[in-house]
């Protein structure tokens, strides 16, 4: 599970993904709330929907864009650098 579905934001997926997935994200939720009544209960749910149905994801880190001074390789300021001319 933790390779191909531990995920978060942003989700890209078919209209026929999300048919399959968002029963099951949607029954699992109270269920893993009522066990789990934390912020990421939600996320919890997801996963494991995402496995029930087994969907796998991909994972691309370089969407997010955060702080500007950041060193982190997981941001997308180098393509932003790059395109600006700075890299």
């Amino acid at each position: 599970v933790k390779n191909r579905h531990s995920v978060g934001p942003v989700y890209v997926a078919t209209a026929g993904d999300w048919r399959s997935l968002l029963p099951r994200w949607h029954g699992y939720t109270p269920r893993v709330h009522a066990q789990y009544p934390k912020l990421l209960a939600e996320m919890t749910a997801f996963v494991m929907a995402a496995a029930d149905v087994e969907l796998d994801f991909s994972l691309s880190s370089s969407y997010m864009v955060s702080d500007a001074r950041t060193s982190s390789p997981t941001e997308a300021w180098y393509w932003i650098d790059k395109d600006a001319g700075a890299g």
